[in-house]
């Protein structure tokens, strides 16, 4: 007959691997759950709203164009967003060495 140290310790060892399989478990329901929702829009993501986004268009329509700018020697990039008092948006962004 086992020692009550020995029963302890395999009573914990059981409990140890019990957690484990539930940590498994939950994380592969988790993953399953994240891979099926819809992933939000970038506009929910970034806070913009009405006319913020009617910017989207013909930002998208210049892509082609903006490839030739991006290149390894820019390091860094500055965004910049302002609406004067007549209610025209402007959007500027700057790469940097």
């Amino acid at each position: 007959m086992p020692t009550p140290r020995v029963v302890r310790r395999r009573r914990a060892i059981k409990a140890g691997l019990g957690l484990l399989a539930l940590s498994i478990l939950a994380a592969i329901i988790a993953r399953l759950y994240l891979r099926h929702i819809a992933a939000p829009s970038p506009e929910k993501l970034s806070g913009l709203t009405g006319k913020k986004t009617e910017l989207r268009p013909p930002t998208n329509q210049e892509r082609p164009r903006a490839a030739s700018i991006i290149s390894a020697r820019f390091t860094r990039t500055g965004v910049g967003f302002a609406q004067s008092a007549d209610g025209n948006t402007y959007l500027a962004q700057d790469f940097v060495r």
